[in-house]
Formats: C-alpha cells, sequence, structure tokens
C-alpha cells in the first residue's frame, strides 16, 4: 500500500502546480457562466476544497495498520496537519488568482 500512497502525493503535488499555473488563463478577467476557462477554474477549486478532506481521512485509514505505536500515530497526525496549512493556503491562492478581480469588486 506504500507505494500507491507515494504515488498518489507525488499526483497531488503535480496537480496544485498545474492548478497554479492554469492561473495564468483568464488571469484578471471576471467570472462568467459563460466563459468555460472561470467554469473550469471553479470546479479545479470546488476539487481542492473538497479532495484534501478525503484524502486525509483516506490515509489515515490506509496507514492505521502500519502505525504500530505512539510516536508513528502522532508523526502521521503532524504531518497531517502541515498538510492541511499548505493545502488551506493553496485554496486560497487560487481563490485570489482566479477569481480575485471578483473578490476585489465586492469589497
Amino acid at each position: 500500500m506504500k507505494p500507491l500512497l507515494r504515488a498518489l502525493q507525488i499526483v497531488g503535488v503535480l496537480l496544485a502546480v498545474l492548478s497554479l499555473a492554469f492561473g495564468y488563463c483568464g488571469f484578471g478577467l471576471p467570472f462568467a457562466f459563460t466563459d468555460p476557462v472561470k467554469v473550469k477554474q471553479a470546479l479545479i477549486v470546488c476539487f481542492w476544497i473538497l479532495t484534501p478532506p478525503l484524502w486525509f481521512g483516506f490515509e489515515t485509514w490506509a496507514r492505521s495498520s502500519d502505525v504500530e505505536d505512539d510516536r508513528q500515530f502522532d508523526r502521521l497526525k503532524y504531518n497531517q496537519e502541515l498538510a492541511s496549512k499548505i493545502w488551506l493556503a493553496l485554496v486560497s491562492v487560487l481563490l485570489l488568482l482566479y477569481f480575485g478581480k471578483d473578490i476585489a469588486a465586492k469589497v
């Protein structure tokens, strides 16, 4: 199971980088349901809002059989806590990249 988890982690990092790079497309344009780029960006943000919590649950379930003592479980919790902060930063940056003009217009 460990090689599968490692592969999924690498895919997650690549998806994060690609999501950030996709911010270049349609940058500074307002959101419109008729704009396919903005709709794709909205779907990407939804993906990043929903998927990581599901991943954390899956990872805890998958690795719980590997945990032999409390120190290993504490390390898993620490790593997930760190990853959740990175995830929050990623979602915040994506929201600003994709929809910054819309957010600024409302303020």
